[in-house]
């Protein structure tokens, strides 16, 4: 008797088992297709186009449209910060009137916001040069060549609600994009 029952309930909990079988098996193969699209404008882009020349390597940055239809729009802030040869010191040209100034961590701010632009329409999408000149402490030998990093970063513009750029701000709360790693 006692065999029986056993029997019972296991054939019992078999069947409840198998019962639920049949939705398991459809959960795993089920699937769902998706049909069309939509483009998706991710912004502007930061490039650096550098010139050296002797010792003074320039510096300009640009943000690039992706398309015609994101012109004037993206701004960013942009810094800079110079390293070079441990034989020598760096200068930086600070031109009266220039957008870049020094901060006590060792970058240059550009004061104004960098609007997307192209080469047809670069109005607003490039900085005024940043120029970096390496002052060795010997001469170059014939054929050596002489090395002066930029490394610069990006960061979305942030706005007062007078409509001011807010550099501080922006630096301080925003997602620092590193572009030249």
């Amino acid at each position: 008797m006692k065999k029986r029952t056993l029997i019972l309930a296991v054939l019992a909990v078999v069947l409840v088992l198998s019962a639920s079988i049949g939705s398991a098996v459809a959960y795993f193969t089920t699937y769902a297709t998706a049909r069309g699209g939509y483009v998706i404008h991710l912004g502007g882009r930061t490039e650096i186009e550098e010139d050296i020349v002797n010792n003074r390597k320039t510096v300009r940055i640009f943000n690039r449209a992706q398309s015609d239809e994101d012109i004037g729009k993206y701004p960013v802030f942009v810094r800079v910060k110079a390293f070079a040869d441990s034989d020598g010191t760096l200068d930086y040209d600070a031109n009266a009137g220039s957008l870049w100034q020094p901060k006590n961590d060792g970058y240059w701010y550009y004061q104004k916001p960098l609007y997307a632009g192209t080469a047809a329409h670069p109005e607003g999408a490039v900085t005024d040069p940043f120029v970096v000149t390496i002052n060795l402490n010997r001469a170059l030998k014939e054929g050596e060549e002489l090395d002066v990093i930029v490394v610069y970063d990006s960061v979305a513009a942030v706005f007062n609600a007078d409509g001011s750029p807010d550099l501080d701000t922006a630096w301080a709360t925003g997602d620092i994009q590193v572009v030249n790693p």
